[in-house]
């Protein structure tokens, strides 16, 4: 038997020989000619650890932002409950409402009475004096609370809603 016979020889596919020599239990030499289909192996398990690890990584992201947009006051958005907003500018209750708002009700056309009758009577404030109905909503939604947000309404000439915003001062 030669001496590469002799020896437990093993030949890594990175090598430039390009034949992958193993010893068989017989003592018997075992020439694979190709040893991609290792490297092929060794990839697609590599692949599978990348991408088991991207989705964990896209679940943490995830869960990270709900959390972020909850603490901020994205979340959650409640139901529009005439009664609750007007019972006071509690922190955020009224922002968590304005988009239900703006999207179930249809303010333009209404009257003073009918706007005052859904959300109570405006903030005392002397911001947005170009508005006539203004109502503060909370701290403005976002990472840096700076600023507050406000549902300001303005009246045409025929004393019902011409137009509504949703402002920061």
């Amino acid at each position: 038997m030669s001496l590469a016979g002799k020896c437990i020889a093993k030949l890594e596919p990175h090598q430039r020989c390009g034949i992958a020599i193993k010893l068989h239990p017989k003592n018997d030499i075992n020439f694979t000619a190709n040893p991609s289909l290792r490297i092929e192996r060794h990839d697609k398990q590599l692949m599978k650890r990348f991408l088991r690890w991207c989705a964990i990584l896209i679940i943490v992201i995830a869960a990270g932002s709900a959390l972020v947009a909850w603490a901020y006051g994205y979340l959650p958005v409640r139901m529009f409950d005439s009664a609750l907003w007007k019972s006071g500018e509690d922190e955020g209750v009224r922002l968590s409402m304005i988009d239900a708002l703006l999207l179930t009700q249809d303010l333009r056309g209404l009257s003073r009475g009918e706007v005052e009758a859904l959300l109570g009577g405006p903030s005392e404030t002397d911001k947005f004096s170009d508005w006539d109905l203004v109502y503060w909503l909370g701290w403005e939604r976002g990472l840096f609370r700076i600023d507050s947000e406000w549902l300001v309404v303005r009246f045409g000439k025929d004393n019902r809603v011409s137009e509504w915003a949703v402002v920061r001062d």
